[in-house]
């Protein structure tokens, strides 16, 4: 498409398959690329680092973590690839935050038994806002239902 010479114009037109565009990153590629939400998740990890001083108990530490850190982390991740690697350093500095330090600590036991009142786990996060993102379409365009459902059958193909 991007080589292709339009006949009116005469020219190619540029053709973009990963950009940034209303405070998200877009990606229509099949390659793995999110730039802007990388940046975000190491910025998300920088906050919780600084949350992890303050005195307060491991429950009120986990509500701030929801408030900010996830708030600033994982902003447009319904709409690209999120960075596996920084998805594992964004759940290290949650469970070094809200547990006490251990050399045998289990973070996915930690996630599955922690008492916060929110999900604070990483891709769970990204998982809940990326269902409610596709339910509020859902509802919102139902002339769409057609083309969503040809998307969800060409993915299973």
């Amino acid at each position: 498409m991007g080589n292709y010479i339009w006949p009116g114009l005469g020219k190619r037109i540029d053709a973009f398959l990963n950009f940034r565009d209303l405070g998200s990153h877009l990606n229509i590629s099949l390659h793995a690329c999110g730039s802007t939400l990388t940046k975000r998740i190491g910025k998300g990890v920088d906050v919780i680092h600084r949350i992890r001083w303050l005195p307060h108990s491991f429950e009120e530490k986990g509500a701030f973590i929801k408030a900010k850190a996830l708030a600033l982390g994982l902003y447009g991740c319904e709409a690209t690839w999120a960075n596996e690697s920084e998805l594992g350093r964004l759940a290290t500095a949650i469970a070094s935050c809200i547990s006490l330090k251990s050399n045998n600590r289990c973070n996915a036991l930690l996630f599955t038994m922690q008492g916060h009142k929110c999900e604070i786990e990483p891709i769970a996060a990204i998982a809940i806002r990326r269902v409610r993102m596709f339910r509020r379409m859902w509802t919102k365009h139902p002339n769409r239902h057609n083309m969503i459902q040809d998307i969800f059958t060409k993915y299973l193909e």
